[in-house]
Parts: structure tokens; sequence; C-alpha cells
């Protein structure tokens, strides 16, 4: 079953498309975010083969009779269900949509999790006699190997009807538990759909998990860190990075990390970043990775390229301590504006803060913090902090935007390998100027079957 999600409150796309990837059996969720707009939504209706559903949750403000009417031209018989905060009668040209198939349907938000899930299901499930899942969501084993204690009850799956619980609420782990599913070809664990509601789990959060000692001694850190590392590497090792690359770059953070650890203010800035083992420390690493991958397809991985691009991945985000914040790109993200003034001026002022800190330390090149500094900056100028055009931008700094916004895509969909078709279609849209298509025609090559920009 293919579903179409349009919705431009990105936290709430992230746990529903969760859930609709978790409600059937062999679900394919497309979704659209307030970045590409109802013009680009549109076009994907457009250029994908025909949906199930489309499912659009959006304000009046938006043309939902645009998407409505591209959907009926596409496929006539594919379910339209709108969700809002607004009545129906706040859409203009959607006023007998719902007569129109006796599938497509108006709910009103707020909606409760599990109301959502049922009433997909009740759309969905009569129709195409998909099976349903228990209400158990899945959460990929691997992040069950870097925490130790379990705040929830967890399963593991034995067939479409039989969950058996593994680990009890409020227990600790070992690890070589854990590994013994592995050896059987385990991938995923299961927590209970009110459990996930609870924690509020995304594809890249599991609050559940936790250490079994809040505070870990230098030894533990460093094993901790091992393990994520390792953790990491195997999920991008998924995708087509190799071995010797992920390899490569992990040697040189091991390095970098060292020398920052002389430095006190680096030294400070590191160790919170590390005991907090959160999404920044995540793809500040994952970032380190794809540098180097991308280098290798440019035949420019040199040593020095390799060190200042790897140094800068993990140094850029120092400044900051709340990963959602992590998440965001852009000066003009609607998320930013959940922030108050001082903490929205404290973000879009980090890489300035940063590269500043970073300048006049022995063992940190002036292209490192320039790196920093560019980090936020896009190929058409509309970046920050100073609205950089791509004609200004280093080619070293084009390469590390590139990565680190291959890693941000990559982490909402847990580096799922086939749906890497789309993350290269969204990159060849966003880098066709200048340098940055040249950095895209290279780093293609990951993916052969890639759209290349035009």
């Amino acid at each position: 079953m293919r579903i179409f999600y349009f919705d431009p409150d990105d936290k709430r796309r992230q746990v529903q498309t969760v859930y609709l990837e978790n409600i059937l059996n062999d679900v394919e969720v497309e979704v659209a975010s307030q970045l590409s707009g109802p013009l680009g939504a549109c076009e994907k209706i457009d250029h994908n083969a025909p949906f199930d559903l489309i499912l659009v949750v959006a304000p009046p403000s938006i043309p939902v009779y645009e998407l409505f009417d591209r959907s009926v031209q596409k496929d006539a018989r594919a379910a339209f269900i709108l969700m809002s905060e607004n009545p129906l009668n706040a859409f203009a040209g959607m006023e007998g949509f719902k007569s129109q198939n006796p599938k497509n349907d108006f709910i009103q938000l707020p909606i409760t999790p599990a109301d959502f899930r049922e009433t997909m299901l009740k759309s969905l499930s009569p129709s195409y006699g998909q099976r349903v899942i228990p209400a158990f969501q899945k959460v990929r084993l691997i992040h069950f190997l870097r925490f130790s204690k379990a705040h929830c009850n967890v399963y593991v799956k034995l067939s479409n009807h039989k969950y058996v619980k593994i680990i009890n609420a409020g227990s600790t782990y070992d690890h070589s538990d854990i590994e013994k599913y592995r050896e059987k070809k385990v991938s995923h664990f299961y927590i209970r759909n009110d459990d996930f509601e609870h924690f509020q789990v995304t594809i890249h959060k599991t609050p559940f998990l936790t250490f079994q000692n809040e505070k870990m001694s230098e030894a533990d850190l460093q094993k901790c860190l091992r393990n994520t590392h390792a953790i990491l590497k195997e999920m991008i090792l998924e995708i087509g990075i190799t071995r010797e690359i992920a390899d490569l770059a992990e040697k040189s953070v091991d390095e970098i990390v060292n020398l920052a650890y002389q430095q006190q203010d680096l030294n400070v800035l590191l160790k919170n970043m590390q005991q907090r083992l959160d999404y920044i420390y995540d793809h500040s690493f994952l970032t380190s990775i794809v540098c180097c991958e991308i280098l290798k397809h440019m035949h420019w991985n040199t040593e020095d390229k390799v060190k200042k691009l790897v140094m800068a991945a993990m140094l850029h985000d120092l400044k900051l301590n709340d990963p959602e914040l992590c998440k965001i790109e852009i000066s003009h993200d609607p998320r930013l504006q959940t922030y108050s003034p001082q903490e929205k001026k404290a973000f879009l002022g980090h890489p300035m803060e940063t590269s500043l800190l970073l300048t006049g330390i022995d063992f940190i090149s002036p292209e490192v913090a320039s790196i920093v500094l560019q980090h936020h900056e896009t190929p058409e100028g509309n970046g920050f902090p100073n609205g950089l055009h791509h004609s200004k931008l280093s080619l070293l700094s084009c390469i590390f935007i590139v990565a680190h916004t291959f890693v941000q895509n990559n982490l909402e969909i847990d580096f799922d390998p086939d749906r890497q078709d789309k993350i290269f279609e969204d990159l060849a849209k966003r880098f066709s100027l200048g340098s940055f298509k040249s950095v895209l025609d290279a780093f293609s090559n990951l993916h052969p079957n890639s759209t290349k920009p035009a």
C-alpha cells in the first residue's frame, strides 16, 4: 500500500509517519513537508506511481483543493483524507469532496494517536484487505546496544500475531542478551503503542531507553562511545558507505577528540555533547563519515582534507544543547517559532560563535573555522549567518553542507536503504548550483540510480 502524506508540522509528521508505517503490513509512505509546499506536493503526486491514500494535514491558508484535484486526476480511486484544526467549511473548493469517493474523509484535530490509528484502520483495512498489525511499534535493535535500561516492556515478534516479552519495564539488560538476537538475524524489537505514545518516540529518538547510571565514569563513557560508533557505522554501511571509509573517519574522529580534550573550553563542550549522546553527537559523527565518502568520490581524500572536514563535523554544533534545534537548517523554519527570542537569536548566532571559539586554537586551521561559520549557508544565498551565495563558499564548505543535509535527511528515515532514491532526488533539487553541483555529481556515484542535478 502506498500513502502520500503532506503536513507542514515536522514533529507531527515524523510521529504520524511511524504510525502509518506500523498500522498495516507493506506500507510505503511518501512524505512532503512545508518546505516543498503545495506545488512541490502536487509534483510528487504527478511524478510518483499512484497512491492508495492521500493524507493532507493543513490550515485553510494552504490550497488543499489543488492537491485534491491533482490526486483525482492521477487516480480517482485513491482515498483522500483531510485533517485540520479548522472546520471543513473553512477550506475553499472542498465542500463536496467526501461525496466523490466513499473512502474520502475529514478529521478534526486535535486527535489522539490511538484515535488516529483507529481512523486509518477504518479507512484502509476493509478496502485493501491488508493484515492489521497488533498494537506494537517496532524499534531498531541496534538502539538498545547503546543503552542499558528500559523504562517499558520490550518484546520480540515471533509472528504477525505473537509477541513475547524479553525485557521488563524498569529493568536493566546486558548487551550480550541483545547480541544473541542479532545473531539470530533479529533487526527490530517492539514496544506497545501506549508506551510508544507515552514516550513520544520518533524514528531516531528512543527516550524509553536510558543508561543504568545517569552519571557515567570516564571508562563507561568511552565504552559507550565505542558502542555508539559501532551502531552508527552499522547503520550507515547499509546505504552503501564502505567500511574502509567509516573506519577512516572514526580514526580521524578519535585523533581530533584527543586533541580537543587538551583545550579547556573544547574539553568542557565536547564532554557535554558526549555525555548526552543524543542527536547532536550522532549527526556530527555521521557527517564526518559522509564527508570522507564524498572526498573519496571526488578523488580528493588527502589526509589534510579528511582532517579538516572531520574536525568541522565534530565541532560545528558544540554550542548547541537542544537536539531539536540541531535538526533545523534554515532561518525561516517554522519550528523556530516555538522558541523564545533569546533562544532563536542564540541558534542563529551559533555558527559565528563556534567559529570564533575555534579561531586561534593552534591545532585548528582557519579553513575549519570557516567551514563551521558557513555550515548553514545555502546555494541561493538565503542561509545564515551571512547569506553567502554559492560563489562565495569554499569547496570544503560545499562538501560539508551536502554531507550535513544528507545525514539530516537520512536520520529522518532511519537510513532506510530502500528510500535512497528519494534522498538523492531531493539533494539534486537543492544543490544544483556552482560547486554544490560538482560535489553532488561525485557523491551520486554512491547511488548510481540517483538523479543528478541538471
